[in-house]
């Protein structure tokens, strides 16, 4: 932004702007069609396939060999999967226990990370899920979530800081588990030309998906150092939010997928051996920060001190006019052929007036599992951070500059905290910076919310995270990476969530899906 770079970012770490986005929208995209493993379950009893009694092997299906990917992103490899697939008896029950594990290793503005996944569900053996178990760990940090099936209901229960909450989402009798399609198109080879619908568990976004495949011709696919024919499947996953994932997948003669791609992020997964997916990794050369920036032509004119910017924005996938939303922070109009014209004109802070059309429901009141606004040491921090002061218009500027310079360790290491870990830790990169001056707000009984989208630095858009606080009736965003605060016309919004479920990823979606997609243009700055 001009020659105000110092008022975005601490001036002893000027990387922090530029935010973790593409790194969820890693874990997102590859979890969803994929499994995971998590630590072995006392109640047990695992046996190998071999000493399964005659009867057993008889009545039960065939089950898919132990399976290893290599992952890609943008062309780039960032780590691999393994999936493995065991019959275990359970309370006298058989079931089939589907496992594996994803290590994904990045850089973030030049800073290695890593993030482990594990999880594991078991199913009957017509493939539908009893319980499961999830394990997120990056950057020491853990995440734990269970959960199970009971009477048509899924039953979750998420473990972040120390603290629980639980959640009842519907669960279709025909639901399968977490790698639901792999076993579909196994059980069950598919032809070309024909159309399949499946309902599978969504880890990592705690929901359940519809995804409607259609089969088209066979193609040579290469595979390691062979060529193999495979039959080209397309896939299209959509999650109750509405969110919409599309891709191909290339399936075997035995029904194992050899090879899959997703369009929103450019995701490519691919077959490999044991020992090519445990090569040791290489420093890795994509960075989640510097190459999925959109570049500006023209660059924006002073957009920090501007009353209003109007762009130009293009996706090569996605429907812009549906996916951005317009509100009080900007006005999108449709263009046509996924393009739209986005006025963006941010409420001063303090707003004048109320502005009836926009309204704060109690989500953005209430603490929750990553906004821990009753936590003691929040509530301590909200009260010390705006001493002597009860009028919002003194109090909410008064917590950004507090949190700006709480948080010390401005880094990437972790991919996304709770607000009370990061009162703890005192580190972190926009999303800790954004849940930790809303718990703040919410603790001093101010509405808050977090809003995804982009920024506009050194030319280039960067995908950022930012706090709203519901003020005199008007959603107005604070940027709690830069001492002064208030959001410009340099900020595009792609969404907003009061994070009041357990499904805290979901509030990255709508960016997810436009990384690598999207060509922004500059008409004006006023």
């Amino acid at each position: 932004m001009h020659s105000t770079i110092d008022d975005l970012t601490d001036p002893h770490d000027k990387r922090l702007i530029a935010d973790q986005l593409g790194y969820w929208g890693v874990f997102l995209a590859l979890v969803a069609l994929s499994g995971c493993i998590t630590r072995e379950d006392a109640r047990d009893a695992e046996e190998p396939n071999a000493v399964f009694a005659k009867e057993s092997r008889e009545n039960a299906p065939q089950e898919l060999p132990e399976l290893w990917y290599i992952n890609y992103v943008l062309g780039e490899r960032v780590g691999y999967e393994r999936q493995c697939f065991t019959r275990v008896t359970e309370n006298g029950r058989q079931l089939r226990k589907t496992t594996g594990e994803s290590r994904l290793r990045v850089k973030r503005s030049n800073t290695v990370v890593e993030m482990v996944i594990r999880h594991t569900c078991w199913e009957t053996f017509d493939g539908r899920p009893v319980r499961f178990e999830v394990e997120t760990n990056q950057g020491g940090s853990l995440t734990r979530t269970e959960g199970r099936v009971d009477n048509g209901q899924l039953l979750v229960t998420i473990q972040v800081a120390g603290r629980t909450l639980e959640q009842v989402l519907p669960c279709p009798a025909d639901c399968r588990g977490f790698l639901g399609l792999q076993q579909s198109l196994f059980e069950n080879r598919m032809r070309p030309g024909e159309r399949r619908q499946l309902t599978i568990l969504v880890p990592g976004l705690n929901d359940i998906a519809t995804v409607v495949l259609a089969a088209d011709e066979h193609e040579a696919v290469q595979v390691g150092q062979r060529t193999i024919q495979c039959l080209l499947i397309h896939f299209t996953m959509t999650l109750r939010s509405g969110s919409v994932f599309r891709g191909r997948l290339w399936a075997d003669d035995r029904g194992i997928i050899t090879k899959q791609e997703t369009d929103s992020p450019q995701m490519t997964t691919i077959l490999a051996s044991r020992d090519e997916a445990l090569q040791e990794p290489h420093d890795p050369a994509l960075d989640l920060v510097r190459d999925i920036r959109v570049p500006v032509k023209p660059p924006p004119s002073d957009p920090e001190h501007a009353l209003q910017a109007v762009y130009r924005m293009s996706s090569n996938t996605e429907d812009l006019g549906k996916l951005i939303p317009s509100d009080e922070h900007q006005t999108v109009k449709s263009l046509g052929d996924r393009t739209v014209e986005l006025c963006v004109h941010p409420p001063r802070f303090p707003p004048v007036g109320p502005i009836s059309s926009e309204t704060a429901d109690s989500s953005a009141t209430k603490p929750s599992i990553w906004i821990q606004s009753d936590a003691p040491e929040i509530i301590q921090m909200a009260e010390l951070a705006a001493a002597g002061q009860s009028e919002w218009r003194d109090v909410v500027p008064a917590l950004c500059r507090f949190v700006y310079r709480t948080v010390r360790n401005k880094g990437y290491d972790h991919a996304f905290l709770s607000a009370l870990e990061v009162a703890q830790r005192k580190e972190g990169d926009c999303t800790e910076h954004a849940v930790f001056l809303a718990a703040l707000a919410r603790a001093r009984r101010i509405p808050a919310r977090v809003a995804v989208g982009l920024v506009f630095r050194d030319n280039a858009f960067y995908y950022h995270m930012w706090t709203e606080v519901f003020v005199n009736g008007c959603w107005v965003g604070f940027d709690a990476t830069r001492e002064r605060g208030v959001v410009t016309p340099g900020y595009i919004k792609l969404g907003q969530d009061s994070l009041g479920t357990a499904d805290g990823l979901g509030v990255f979606l709508p960016a997810m899906r436009l990384v690598g997609q999207i060509k922004i243009e500059c008409l004006s700055v006023e």
